[in-house]
C-alpha cells in the first residue's frame, strides 16, 4: 500500500504537535504498528521543531 500526503504548514511551534497529530491519524487508518507510529512520530517531531528552530530566517513561511 503506498500512502502519499503533502502538508504545507507555517514555520511555527505550534505546528509541530499539529503535523505529529496528522501522521498518528494517518498511520492508525493504515494500520501501522502503534509503536513505530509513535517512533515515526517522535522522529517528524524532531524535524520539525529542527526546521521552527532553525529554519532560514527573512523568508516567507
Amino acid at each position: 500500500m503506498d500512502i502519499w500526503w503533502t502538508l504545507h504548514l507555517k514555520r511555527d511551534p505550534a505546528s509541530v504537535p499539529l503535523a505529529r497529530r496528522i501522521l498518528l491519524g494517518a498511520m492508525a487508518t493504515a494500520g501501522v504498528d502503534p509503536q513505530i507510529a509513535d517512533d515515526l512520530g517522535v522522529a517528524l517531531s524532531e524535524a520539525c521543531a529542527n526546521a521552527v528552530e532553525h529554519g532560514a530566517t527573512g523568508r516567507p513561511d
